[in-house]
C-alpha cells in the first residue's frame, strides 16, 4: 500500500499524454517538424510516451542530458544551449549513430567545433526578444558571416536558425502571447527573406506559450517547446493552458499548524519547488493548493489558499478557516508548482497517479 511521507512529485500520465498528443497534432497541422524540448521532464520513461506519439527528434539543454537520451536510443538530438567550448572533449563520447546539433552565436565557438573535426550540425541562435543569447534578428551581417564560416568547414553542417522567445513568459493573457507570437513569426519570415542569398533557411522555434496559443507559423519550420508536457501555474497564469491541463502536483506532508495566523506548515520548501513565484490576486504565490482526490490524485484549485512562502524545507500555506479546520498534522496536501521544470529537477523522480515510479535524469546522474 502506498504511503507518502516526504515531498513527492505526482504525475498524471493521462494529462501528460494528452498534452503531448495535442501539441504533436498542432505541429503536424501547421506543417512543422516537432522537436520537443526534454529539459522539462528529463526522463526516459516520459520520453517513451513522446516516442509513442510519433516524436523522432528531440531537444535538450546540456551535453550530459543529450548523452543520457542517446543511451536510450534517441539519435537526432539538438542541444539548445550555447555551445560551451570548455566541454568540447565531451563530444567524443557520443555513439557514432547519434546526430548532434549544437547551438552557436559566435565565431569562437564555431572555430572550436571546426578544430575538433567531428561531424556535427549547427543551429545559429537568434535573439527574438528575450535578450539572453543569440544574434539580433536585425543583424543580417553577423548572421550571414557565421553561416558562411560554418558552411566553409569540412566537418560542420549548417542546420538553420534557432530562436526561443523567452520573453513570452512575461505575458499575462492570450492576447499578449498572441502579440509576441505574431511578432516572432513575422520577423523570422522577414529574416529568411533577407537571407535569400544564403539559400533555403530552416528555422526552429520553441517556447511553450507561443506554441500553445499561436495558430500560424509562417516564419518557422519546426517547434521545440518543452514545458507543455506538464504545464504549471506560471503557464496557466500566462494563458498558455488551463489549470486542468497541469499534469504534475507536489504531495507534501503537513507538519505544523498555526491557528492565530491560519497557516499550515508543510514539508516542502525551496529545495523541492525552487523559489520561482508569480503574483495571483495581488499575492505572491509559490504554489497553488488543490483538493485531494485519493492519495495520488487532485482536483481544483481551492480559492483563498496560497503557498505564501518557502525556506529550505519549510513551506507556509495560507488557508481559509474551513481548510484550516479540515487539515490535520500528518495529512498530505497537494500543491501545483509554479514552474514544473524546476520542481521536477529539484525532486528528481515521479510517482504516477497509477502508483508507478518514473525515473528522472537527476536521480540517474547521481548514481554515476
Amino acid at each position: 500500500m502506498l504511503s507518502i511521507s516526504k515531498p513527492t512529485l505526482i504525475l498524471d500520465e493521462e494529462k501528460c499524454r494528452y498534452n503531448i498528443k495535442r501539441m504533436k497534432e498542432k505541429a503536424d497541422a501547421n506543417n512543422q517538424d516537432f522537436r520537443p524540448h526534454f529539459k522539462t521532464h528529463q526522463s526516459n520513461g516520459i520520453g517513451l510516451w513522446l516516442k509513442e506519439a510519433g516524436v523522432q527528434a528531440i531537444t535538450v539543454s546540456s551535453l550530459d542530458m543529450a548523452f543520457y537520451f542517446s543511451q536510450a536510443g534517441w539519435n537526432d538530438i539538438t542541444v539548445a544551449f550555447p555551445f560551451n567550448v570548455l566541454e568540447a572533449g565531451e563530444l567524443q563520447k557520443f555513439p557514432s549513430n547519434c546526430h548532434l546539433t549544437l547551438l552557436v552565436d559566435n565565431e569562437q565557438a564555431v572555430s572550436c567545433l571546426i578544430a575538433l573535426g567531428l561531424p556535427l550540425s549547427v543551429f545559429i541562435e537568434i535573439d527574438s526578444g528575450a535578450h539572453r543569447t543569440g544574434l539580433s534578428m536585425s543583424d543580417k551581417g553577423s548572421i550571414l558571416k557565421l553561416i558562411i564560416k560554418v558552411r566553409s568547414s569540412e566537418n560542420l553542417s549548417f542546420k538553420g536558425l534557432y530562436s526561443h522567445a523567452g520573453h513570452s513568459y512575461q505575458c499575462r493573457g492570450e492576447d499578449e502571447v498572441k502579440t509576441v507570437h505574431k511578432y516572432l513569426q513575422d520577423n523570422l519570415k522577414a529574416l529568411k527573406h533577407t537571407l535569400v542569398e544564403a539559400g533555403e533557411i530552416y528555422v526552429c522555434t520553441g517556447d511553450t506559450p507561443t506554441c500553445s496559443v499561436g495558430s500560424h507559423f509562417a516564419g518557422s519550420d519546426a517547434l521545440s517547446p518543452g514545458n507543455f508536457v506538464f504545464y504549471d501555474v506560471m503557464q496557466a497564469e500566462i494563458g498558455a493552458c488551463s489549470y486542468n491541463d497541469i499534469a504534475v502536483a507536489v504531495a507534501c506532508p503537513v507538519v505544523s499548524k498555526n491557528a492565530e495566523r491560519k497557516e499550515i506548515c508543510i514539508y516542502g520548501g525551496a529545495i523541492h519547488f525552487s523559489k520561482d513565484s508569480v503574483e495571483i490576486d495581488g499575492n505572491q504565490s509559490f504554489g497553488q493548493y488543490v483538493e485531494n482526490v485519493g492519495e495520488l490524485g487532485w482536483g481544483n484549485v481551492v480559492p483563498g489558499c496560497n503557498l505564501k512562502g518557502l525556506s529550505q524545507e519549510h513551506g507556509i500555506l495560507q488557508v481559509t478557516d474551513a481548510v484550516f479546520n479540515k487539515i490535520k498534522v500528518g495529512d498530505v496536501v497537494k500543491i501545483l508548482p509554479i514552474h514544473s521544470c524546476l520542481a521536477a529537477q529539484c525532486l528528481g523522480h515521479y510517482m504516477t497517479t497509477g502508483g508507478m515510479w518514473v525515473e528522472h535524469f537527476v536521480s540517474i546522474k547521481s548514481q554515476r
